[in-house]
């Protein structure tokens, strides 16, 4: 991982995160749609990683994403309907984490307990998404684990869940090992912002042209 920052990956989240929603609200007979959209989230999660690594503070980081998560969500409800959005998914995910570093059992235990009543409330992406940014987050010290353990859970998802094409997910690996040789800079708060935005497009779209 490197601290030089790069936004060429979560803009390619964004587009694929665009096209899923774009095939889930609008062409949901369209499979491939939702094929390209599955790479999405490993990236977010990458990048969440990321920022747990060099952020000044993971509590301010955990709340940002927490803040704009609950200021998503009555859109998110308007355009799904039912669960919480990606946002909550990667906000425990950083406080999964930041138990972690805190190297004590009962932190540990801690973080443990969070993940798996996240995972059973069934939300989201729940211990699916925790799993992601907590293999992206240890990549640095041993890339072929977590690699393989972001694979497995992918597929197991895939098997295991309602989320079939999770097991799509994979293709993300390789961009983020190999990262594309283009640097982007994006505004710090654009995506908070495009997530819900584009939804209420998308949204508004299906009910006037579909």
């Amino acid at each position: 991982m490197s601290n030089n920052r790069n936004d060429i990956l979560k803009v390619i989240g964004i587009v694929s995160m665009t096209f899923d929603h774009i095939g889930m609200l609008l062409f949901p007979q369209i499979f491939w749609f939702r094929v390209v959209g599955r790479i999405a989230f490993p990236l977010f999660a990458y990048h969440i990683a990321v920022g747990v690594k060099y952020t000044r503070s993971i509590f301010k980081y955990a709340l940002r994403m927490l803040i704009f998560g609950i200021l998503a969500q009555p859109i998110y409800t308007l355009v799904v309907g039912t669960g919480l959005n990606v946002m909550f998914d990667l906000f425990f995910g950083i406080v999964v984490i930041g138990l972690l570093r805190q190297e004590t059992k009962h932190y540990s235990a801690l973080a443990v307990a969070v993940a798996f009543v996240w995972a059973i409330c069934n939300k989201g992406y729940g211990g699916y998404g925790v799993a992601c940014v907590l293999a992206f987050y240890y990549m640095d010290k041993d890339v072929k684990a977590a690699s393989i353990l972001f694979v497995a859970v992918s597929i197991m998802t895939a098997f295991l869940s309602p989320r079939y094409t999770q097991g799509f997910a994979v293709f993300a690996l390789p961009f983020i090992l190999l990262k594309p040789n283009l640097r982007v800079r994006m505004p710090k708060y654009f995506f908070y912002g495009y997530y819900p935005a584009h939804l209420l497009i998308i949204h508004f779209i299906g009910i006037k042209f579909l």
